[in-house]
């Protein structure tokens, strides 16, 4: 994801008697545009861990139940040395599969990105909830959101 940049327009460096920003439409239209970004990369997050999870499952349960069952059955088993071979040899590859894609620590990953970006679309939509008068300066709270999801961003796996 792409990093959002914010536009400052400083009049003084000596902003000793400064204002707080006010909260108006563009403040919170910014906000939402910014809680909806978070909620849509959360649900797209969510998927891609759904999709890794099924991956591992399909990689990894073979690797373990191949061994498994050959290992279990082999005194039955005294003629199918061939098969046997082979069963091993597709276990081998399911194993090198699942490891070489590494797909549990991708679901990790993006299971992570999900949560972030679902704290951040509630903290938005909790400030959004509050009344103008009583929420923080607007120039805090947006410079503060921003560098939240500045961060998110930088840190979460691609989709």
């Amino acid at each position: 994801m792409e990093e959002i940049k914010l536009k400052i327009h400083s009049e003084s460096s000596e902003d000793i008697s400064r204002e707080e920003m006010r909260w108006n439409s563009k403040n919170s239209d910014l906000l939402l545009q910014w809680s909806e970004t978070c909620c849509n990369s959360s649900a797209a997050h969510k998927k891609k861990a759904g999709k890794f999870k099924t991956m591992f499952s399909v990689f990894g349960l073979p690797a373990v139940l191949i061994p498994l069952t050959i290992g279990i059955l082999q005194p039955y088993m005294k003629n199918y040395d061939l098969l046997i071979s082979l069963l091993m040899v597709l276990s081998s590859c399911f194993s090198a599969v699942t490891t070489f894609f590494d797909f549990g620590r991708k679901r990790s990953k993006h299971l992570d990105a999900e949560t972030k970006y679902g704290e951040l679309y509630l903290k938005i939509q909790t400030i959004l909830a509050i009344p103008k008068r009583n929420r923080n300066a607007a120039d805090v709270t947006i410079t503060e959101c921003l560098f939240t999801l500045n961060g998110i961003n930088g840190s979460s796996p691609p989709l």
